[in-house]
């Protein structure tokens, strides 16, 4: 408990891993025949410490799982967080902040059902937020001319709450529409993810059940802003999960508002001189012809 109310809390949950047979190759979790989908609590996996490592910039801990019963694999699970603003270190390079934890899922040669030829896999992330129930959270997707921190990728989505749009002082998620299939996270192994929009569950008590907010905060969870959404990983023409058995996912958690992405030194430097120089040669130019020309004219 703690010693004093608090007077805000902002989290998520990973609550279910989906398992399904995307039959049409949409990419996207919208199965609906619930004999070609497979649902797994991730409460239910018994995780343990892969490493731990705290230094005066950061602290990163990763665990990880052989899965369970009718799902065998190596699933893994990063949370790191930063003591300044910056891009993170591992692709996709998202920005984070002193008040923001970065999280980074690893599904590694899960063995899928042998029922699912096209098999796929998505995830159910449950927001809470110490604000009204009866609001909404805000999903917003931004374009950027930019993907130098994340190659071939322009987009960053924001799942904001209603605080954070409002006055910068709730919580929200951040990540970048993107998912690898290898260690060796670029262009060349990235494909796409889809997200579902954020709905309320019927019980939020019963989808907080044996969570941290629910042994903190009681009944009282019923109260706060609780929804849900689902993020599917692969795009329609990739091979599936199988083709390569490895998928990622990366995101950041943070109170205040998203962060909008930052042009690094070298961007700012290359475009000055790549708009510079020509304006440069273009004033040179001008002032060339109108001094001879008053001399011709003289």
């Amino acid at each position: 408990m703690f010693s004093d109310a608090p007077r805000y809390t902002f989290g998520v949950v990973l609550n279910r891993l989906w398992e399904y047979n995307d039959e049409e190759d949409v990419g996207t979790f919208t199965v609906t025949n619930s004999s070609q989908i497979n649902a797994f609590s991730l409460h239910e996996f018994a995780w343990e410490r892969k490493s731990f490592l705290a230094t005066e910039d950061s602290v990163e801990l990763s665990v990880k799982s052989r899965g369970l019963h009718g799902l065998p694999g190596n699933f893994e699970l990063s949370l790191a967080t930063f003591a300044t603003p910056d891009h993170g270190p591992m692709t996709p390079h998202l920005m984070h902040t002193e008040n923001s934890t970065q999280i980074d899922l690893v599904l590694d040669t899960v063995q899928t059902n042998d029922s699912f030829p096209q098999p796929r896999f998505a995830i159910e992330v449950v927001l809470v937020a110490m604000e009204p129930k009866k609001d909404n959270y805000t999903v917003v997707v931004k374009k950027s001319l930019d993907d130098e921190f994340t190659p071939g990728i322009f987009k960053i989505v924001n799942v904001a709450s209603p605080a954070s749009v409002n006055a910068s002082s709730g919580g929200y998620l951040q990540y970048r529409p993107v998912s690898y299939t290898d260690e060796d996270r670029d262009v060349s192994t990235s494909t796409q993810t889809y997200q579902s929009s954020p709905a309320t569950p019927n019980n939020a008590i019963k989808k907080l059940n044996n969570t941290v907010f629910r042994s903190i905060f009681g009944d009282s969870v019923e109260t706060m802003l609780v929804q849900s959404l689902n993020v599917s990983f692969g795009t329609s023409g990739d091979g599936f999960y199988t083709k390569y058995n490895y998928t990622t996912w990366t995101f950041v958690v943070g109170y205040g508002a998203p962060l909008p992405d930052k042009l690094s030194l070298f961007v700012v430097v290359v475009a000055t001189i790549g708009l510079g120089v020509p304006i440069l040669l273009l004033c040179c130019g001008g002032c060339y012809v109108c001094v001879k020309r008053v001399r011709n004219n003289s």
